[in-house]
């Protein structure tokens, strides 16, 4: 698959896959997980009530625009999961498809196992 056959409906599913919020220990995990909320941020921001395609173009706009500025700057970890973090964000929004397709796993195996444990 190449990164030109993802739909603006994917490529945001797996946006808000990738930045939701996780376990952090320690200032690795925080500059990643300070990343996932300035991106939750940006696209919570953001007015999503158009076509998936508008509603993409507009919060990538958004993101890319944040991304150019770079991490914040603390400790070497911490910088380093701040760029981690973006990254992942850059990498969706290039249409990567190892990252857009482990975010779209990633979130099928969540609701999956939710589901399946409210059935039970």
């Amino acid at each position: 698959m190449a990164a030109s056959d993802f739909t603006a409906e994917q490529i945001l599913a797996a946006l808000e896959e990738a930045v939701r919020p996780d376990y952090v220990s320690c200032r690795y995990d925080r500059g990643v997980a300070w990343a996932n909320l300035n991106a939750r941020q940006i696209m919570n921001r953001t007015a999503l009530d158009k076509t998936p395609e508008q509603n993409l173009a507009t919060v990538e706009k958004a993101l890319r625009e944040w991304l150019a500025d770079g991490p914040d700057y603390d400790c070497q970890d911490y910088v380093s999961g701040c760029e981690d973090g973006q990254r992942t964000i850059r990498d969706i929004l290039d249409g990567d498809v190892g990252e857009v397709l482990d975010a779209l796993e990633s979130a099928s195996s969540r609701t999956s196992r939710l589901y399946l444990a409210a059935r039970a």
